[in-house]
């Protein structure tokens, strides 16, 4: 089945929650994290519906050894589904259906590990995307820069969805030991991914 390209790719760019770090401000000025988002939908209407869904993720910051600087974790060989990979430099990606409640997860980690999972509300129902046995996104690596590219054919409810709505997110683990959460919002009194308040691209 041929896939129909967009008209246009989201382009976006996330923003530090800076409240609940020790870092000032001024020490994250030079962390970028920017992106775009797109996704391509089958056309043969005589068909089970397909998306494929392309994000591309773009994160620099100073090579150098300040505190600040990005800490990211060694490269693998043979990259796996793994949980609670939020805990280091990670980038994200929340995915919802307008007007229901469930959404789903996907944790990309810069050595290439992942995850996705379901969820059926808010922070309720967690568990592993059961479609899925690889999630194949690309990596770029050098000093000061991760360039990271998914094309993934989207589950069969959300390939269905005239509409999705996205939230883009990353943590970033820095050389002090300190984390922080970047977003595309932060509607919330602290730094919270899930709010559905911050899925704010659609395609």
């Amino acid at each position: 089945m041929s896939l129909e390209m967009p008209t246009t790719s989201n382009e976006f760019k996330l923003l530090p929650f800076f409240d609940c770090l020790q870092l000032p401000e001024r020490d994250l000025a030079g962390i970028s994290i920017s992106g775009s988002v797109a996704v391509l939908r089958g056309k043969n209407s005589e068909s089970p519906p397909s998306a494929r869904l392309q994000l591309n993720y773009r994160l620099v910051w100073p090579a150098d050894d300040s505190a600040a600087a990005v800490l990211l974790p060694d490269s693998k060989a043979a990259p796996q589904q793994r949980d609670q990979l939020w805990a280091h430099t990670c980038l994200e990606l929340f995915i919802a259906i307008p007007g229901e409640k469930r959404y789903w997860e996907v944790n990309m980690a810069p050595n290439g590990d992942w995850a996705v999972y379901r969820l059926d509300d808010y922070r309720q129902g967690l568990r592993p995307e059961p479609q899925l046995a690889a999630l194949p996104f690309q990596l770029h690596r050098q000093l000061g820069l991760l360039e990271l590219q998914l094309h993934w054919n989207l589950p069969a409810e959300l390939a269905a969805a005239a509409e999705l709505e996205l939230g883009a997110s990353a943590v970033i683990e820095h050389l002090d030991g300190e984390i922080s959460y970047w977003a595309l919002n932060h509607p919330a009194p602290q730094a919270d991914f899930h709010n559905r308040q911050s899925f704010a691209l659609r395609v």
